[in-house]
């Protein structure tokens, strides 16, 4: 399924600056992210200093560490 979500990830925010992504994996977290980085989809990482993820479930925040 990881190919199928990583397919539709980049179809719905490639081209795209400042993007949200949320989802809820099959053990109830509810998780995601945010980047103000414009999107493509190639194999290079984004540095974003404004970039996090979170858990909404567990409550945590962790923000992009430049690594």
């Amino acid at each position: 399924w990881i190919p199928i979500l990583n397919n539709l990830f980049h179809k719905n925010c490639d081209g795209i600056c400042g993007s949200v992504f949320i989802c809820k994996p099959e053990n109830d977290d509810i998780i995601g992210g945010y980047i103000t980085a414009k999107i493509q989809k190639n194999d290079e990482f984004l540095d974003d200093e404004k970039a996090f993820l979170f858990n909404l479930t567990q409550s945590i925040i962790k923000r992009n560490k430049k690594s």
